[in-house]
């Protein structure tokens, strides 16, 4: 029996790009606030020197928090393997005979701030017999050819 997956699946996201811009912009930030900080001056130009270095701190912080959130996000969903018994998602491992129902469904939810006030993402969710439920967006994921190709192995 081979321990390579048959098929691998990667979540298709932006976070990459969040995530190094979010560093990039934290760092400079928070070098351009050490500099006010720095800068020796008095009166009304130590007044807007404090000021300028709160903005930067500010802005590193919510550069700080892009980058942390992309790079949890990008942990997070990891990627989808499938192997000839069973398949990976994430660091979670499901047999195939552990698999109650596999089927795609429409998201439905209503978004105010969309143009045509509502989405059309697709999951695929998968349920276990134990209960549990796994669902992977159509945004992270081709989840109609994950679908084939788990069918194709499941009905062996």
């Amino acid at each position: 029996m081979h321990n390579d997956p048959l098929y691998s699946f990667y979540a298709d996201s932006t976070d990459w790009l969040f995530l190094w811009l979010g560093l990039f912009v934290c760092v400079g930030a928070f070098g351009f606030s050490y500099r006010f900080l720095t800068k020796k001056a008095s009166g009304r130009a130590y007044t807007m020197n404090s000021l300028g270095a709160m903005l930067l701190f500010f802005v590193g912080m919510m550069a700080l928090g892009t980058a942390v959130f992309s790079g949890w996000n990008l942990y997070r969903h990891g990627k989808v393997l499938i192997y000839a018994d069973h398949m990976q998602i994430g660091n979670q491992s499901v047999p195939y005979t552990e698999i109650n129902e596999l089927f795609i469904r429409k998201d439905n939810a209503k978004i105010s701030i969309s143009a045509s006030g509502s989405t059309n993402v697709y999951f695929l969710v998968i349920t276990l017999q134990n209960g549990q439920s796994i669902a992977l967006s159509e945004e992270e994921y081709p989840v109609r050819e994950v679908m084939e190709r788990v069918g194709e192995l499941n009905k062996k």
